[in-house]
């Protein structure tokens, strides 16, 4: 049955949850929508590839994400303590080996399409590595988002999704008129890097985040992406037809 104050809650929520969610499927699925347009029909398929390697460690963060974090985050309990200790400490661990298993890939990501793969597909190393960095910094973004939105500050969600949408459109645009097609995936990772930090000054003002663990993560996700290079010297001293990171 119809019940008023149910109604204006799911309103009250929803009211920022649905066109948040609507941008975020709009940038999600951008650069299929502007490659297909640009790209050949080989580099299209480098790219598809790239993205398929790219979606298995994503998919597993957004899965973990959603399913682990945000209803820990969310459980009345939890949300009468400290949010900052919560944020903090709840999966850090876990949280911190993904994001250095992750940045071992974006950096190794040559050697790793190298072994799967013939030398024809070495060219799908770039967009791997560029699609890893999107994959890492959401990761680190989907957390600050969940806790806002299960410390009542559902609004922040959209105000971000509407701010990473300008700062994509602003991007690829200057992206693509200095460094060509690829300047549209870079776009992608480097305004979600943009967002990460717009996030931790949310947080900050939210009163949550903390300078000494955003280091933390800073310096591991640093170590892991040092490491992923020295595997990539490793293998071009074995194999030299193996690019260096990030290269055409």
């Amino acid at each position: 049955r119809f019940d008023k104050s149910v109604f204006i809650e799911i309103w009250k929520f929803g009211r920022f949850i649905v066109p948040s969610s609507l941008i975020a499927v709009l940038l999600g699925q951008s650069d299929k929508f502007l490659l297909v347009r640009y790209f050949s029909i080989g580099q299209f398929g480098l790219y598809s590839l790239a993205s398929t390697l790219a979606s298995a460690p994503s998919n597993l963060m957004n899965s973990y994400t959603s399913r682990i974090l945000y209803p820990a985050f969310s459980s009345p309990d939890n949300r009468a303590s400290d949010l900052s200790r919560l944020f903090y400490e709840f999966g850090s661990k876990t949280r911190l080996l993904f994001i250095f298993l992750s940045c071992i890939l974006i950096t190794s990501a040559p050697v790793l399409v190298a072994i799967l793969y013939d030398d024809r597909y070495l060219g799908a190393a770039q967009y791997l590595s560029i699609l890893l960095v999107s994959a890492v910094v959401n990761f680190v973004i989907s957390t600050e988002t969940d806790m806002m939105i299960a410390s009542g500050h559902v609004h922040w969600q959209l105000y971000l999704n509407i701010l990473r949408l300008m700062m994509y459109a602003a991007s690829s645009i200057t992206l693509f008129h200095f460094m060509g097609v690829i300047g549209l995936i870079w776009a992608i990772a480097l305004t979600t890097v943009a967002i990460k930090f717009v996030t931790t000054i949310v947080m900050s003002y939210l009163g949550i985040a903390r300078l000494y663990n955003e280091v933390i993560f800073l310096v591991v996700a640093f170590t892991g992406g040092t490491l992923g290079t020295g595997v990539v010297l490793v293998g071009r001293a074995i194999w030299p037809a193996i690019p260096l990171p990030f290269a055409g």
